[in-house]
């Protein structure tokens, strides 16, 4: 998975988050989707489970840290 980025120019891929539906307990309140800065964590359905806007992701992985139940992996 490549991005447009400086990653480019290291010839390094770019590590996004991803979410890992069979973890995500569906919280009404996500501490992942609150933790990221950009709001590249989105929930288009309410029953199910939020995915990252790739474009927007820095790789930060705060996301990641937030979630209480490891839902979250980078790639």
């Amino acid at each position: 998975m490549t991005g447009l980025d400086d990653s480019r120019a290291t010839g390094q891929e770019k590590r996004v988050a991803w979410v890992v539906e069979e973890h995500c307990h569906l919280c009404r309140r996500c501490l992942a989707q609150r933790a990221c800065r950009i709001r590249a964590l989105m929930r288009v359905d309410e029953d199910e489970a939020p995915v990252v806007d790739v474009h927007r992701c820095r790789g930060c992985l705060l996301c990641a840290v937030a979630c209480p139940y490891d839902a979250i992996v980078p790639t």
